[in-house]
């Protein structure tokens, strides 16, 4: 029988080809692995690589959200809502009021973390001018709700200044304005009794840093002197207008004076003047639901003043009643604002007086929209109580009634049989 002669593969040959076999995988592998790591480093550097102006760019045109801010601007468009960044480098001179409702064009480029950046802006400004007069005063505050191209909403400790915007109001030093955003306003009232902004600008942190030492002193004089609204204002902000009403009030009086006794000649001279009575203007309007017992919120033709009352302001008219017609004889104050000398309310008159029964009442509750000049409508624990009021009934202890104030009334019943408010506090 013939045997097989062919060569028989040892066991060490098979393993050594095994071995080869592994050892060039792996090689195709490493190869295979830094080609793929290459291309995805490459990926990344492409992704993550910088926004440069060159880039692509695309107009979107639409309305201003409400939700709009200082860092992003949210574009109601056809499609939908567009989120585009605002840079430091984002041209607002075709549109420096980001106002909500406004509509504008935004020309936008794709930037590396995946937002529109705005390039350029631009939009429509129509706007009316009125002169104001020469007397001019610098103040610092917050951007408003409201805020429109005709209208600026101005957060102060004092409450919120409503500044009217005129064709030549300067803007040249102001990048944008954004709702919670901090402006300084040049402002000086017009003929039409409004204040109205001269010139808006851009503030600093340097600024404001710059009053840090005075802004406890001026914030607790704020605060004990004008009874005013309370704001989210920075107080640092306060002082800053403060400071600048006080040094303007400063030089309508008289100047820079030398010497002890030219001070005191001086001041003898100015005590006329300083003592004769503003000149008032009479205006007439409905009052507004925003209206509190130190502050007067008048709907007018032209807007809503918003008038302090001062004392005695009250004698002939002490319901403030939202929707009730009032005139109020009112003067410019060195704060800048309007302060009523005298209210007269022209939708109701005092009731008549009445002989009264000796036993008094006295009963509390909240002021109703019912109330007006002649009656007081009380809503207490027990009902609604209708008592009249009368040249007789002190208000000495509450100058003004508006809607939801809790009063206490001491009354009696009169010869007619209504109650009559004897004292009301």
């Amino acid at each position: 029988m013939l045997r097989d002669k062919r060569p028989v593969t040892s066991f060490q040959d098979n393993m050594i080809q095994i071995r080869e076999v592994l050892f060039m995988k792996k090689i195709v592998y490493k190869i295979t692995g830094a080609i793929l790591g290459s291309f995805i480093a490459l990926s990344l550097m492409i992704i993550s690589r910088p926004a440069f102006a060159d880039a692509a760019e695309t107009s979107f045109t639409g309305t201003i959200s409400d939700q709009t801010n200082p860092a992003i601007l949210y574009l109601d468009t056809n499609g939908g809502t567009v989120q585009i960044k605002l840079d430091t480098t984002t041209d607002t001179s075709g549109a420096k009021f980001l106002v909500p409702g406004k509509t504008i064009t935004a020309s936008c480029f794709m930037g590396g973390d995946s937002y529109w950046h705005a390039k350029t802006i631009t939009g429509k400004s129509s706007v009316g001018a009125i002169d104001p007069d020469a007397k001019q005063s610098t103040v610092v505050g917050v951007v408003a709700k409201n805020t429109s191209e005709s209208m600026l909403f101005l957060k102060l400790t004092e409450g919120t200044m409503e500044l009217k915007l005129d064709s030549t109001t300067d803007v040249s030093d102001l990048k944008s304005i954004i709702i919670g955003k901090t402006v300084k306003c040049v402002v000086a009232r017009g003929s039409d009794a409004y204040m109205h902004a001269i010139s808006i600008s851009d503030t600093t942190e340097s600024a404001n840093l710059t009053q840090t030492a005075k802004t406890d002193t001026a914030s607790t004089a704020t605060t004990q002197t004008t009874g005013a609204l309370p704001t989210e204002l920075n107080p640092q902000n306060a002082t800053q207008a403060q400071n600048a009403l006080a040094a303007f009030v400063q030089s309508q009086q008289g100047g820079t004076q030398q010497g002890g006794t030219q001070q005191a000649s001086a001041q003898t001279q100015e005590a006329p003047a300083q003592a004769a009575a503003p000149q008032t203007t009479d205006v007439t309007g409905t009052v507004d639901k925003q209206t509190t017992s130190s502050v007067l919120f008048l709907n007018t033709s032209g807007g809503v003043m918003q008038i302090k009352i001062d004392s005695g302001a009250t004698d002939s008219c002490h319901a403030l009643i939202t929707g009730q017609t009032v005139t109020a004889s009112y003067y410019r104050g060195d704060d800048e604002y309007n302060h009523a000398r005298s209210l007269t309310n022209n939708s109701s008159k005092k009731s008549q007086t009445a002989e009264l029964n000796p036993s008094e009442l006295t009963v509390s509750g909240k002021v109703t929209s019912k109330t007006n000049e002649g009656t007081l409508f009380l809503d207490t624990s027990g009902g609604t109580m209708q008592i009249k009021l009368d040249s007789d009934t002190d208000f000495s202890g509450c100058q003004v009634l508006t809607q939801g104030k809790t009063v206490e009334v001491t009354c009696k019943c009169g010869s007619d049989e209504y109650f009559h408010a004897v004292a009301i506090n």
